[in-house]
C-alpha cells in the first residue's frame, strides 16, 4: 500500500504535497506488468480531485479495490472445486493481469487457486499459453529480479 504522510507526500500527477489524507486515494502495489496503462497508479497517492480528473483513475481505483477485497483470507475460494482455501501452502493467487475485458486473461485477474485442485482444471494448459504468450509478445514486463509470470507459470505446471 502506498504510505501516505500529510504534508510530505506528493500527488503522483500535480506532484503537490497532499495535506489532507480525506481528501487522497492510495493505492496499493496491485499492478506488476508495467506495460500495463495502470501501472501508474499502482503503489502511489494521489489528490481524489486529480485521480478523477485522469484518464484511467477511475477504473484503476475499481481495481485496486477489487484487489483489496480478494485478498482477504474469506474470500479465498478456489475457482476450480468451489473450496475455501484455508492452508496456506495449497494457495495460489493469480494477481491483476490486464484491465482488458475482451481479453482472456481479464476473467482471472485476482483468482485463487488450491494446489490441491490443479489436476482437475480443464483450462489449465489454455491459461498457462495465453501467460507464456503475453511474455513472448513482449507485453509484460516486470521490474525486480522476482519474474511473477514465470513463478505462476512454475506454480500451474
Amino acid at each position: 500500500m502506498s504510505i501516505l504522510i500529510p504534508g510530505t507526500t506528493r500527488c503522483s500527477i500535480c506532484n503537490l504535497e497532499i495535506e489532507n489524507e480525506n481528501e487522497a486515494y492510495s493505492f496499493p502495489a496491485f499492478v506488476i506488468n508495467v506495460n500495463d496503462p495502470l501501472y501508474c497508479f499502482s503503489d502511489a497517492s494521489f489528490h481524489l480531485r486529480c485521480l478523477e480528473n485522469t484518464k484511467g483513475g477511475e477504473i484503476a481505483v475499481k481495481y485496486a479495490n477489487l484487489f483489496m477485497e480478494s485478498i482477504k483470507p474469506l474470500n479465498r475460494v478456489c475457482i476450480i472445486g468451489g473450496n475455501l482455501i484455508t492452508k496456506y501452502d495449497n494457495h495460489i493467487f493469480i494477481d491483476y493481469l490486464t484491465s482488458d475485458i475482451n481479453e482472456y486473461l481479464h476473467k482471472m485477474n485476482f483468482a485463487h487457486i488450491d494446489k490441491m485442485n490443479l489436476p482437475y482444471w480443464k483450462n489449465r494448459e489454455e491459461f498457462i499459453l495465453k501467460l507464456v504468450n503475453l511474455i513472448e509478445r513482449g507485453e509484460w514486463k516486470e521490474v525486480g529480479i522476482i519474474k511473477y509470470l514465470d513463478k505462476l507459470i512454475c506454480q500451474l505446471s
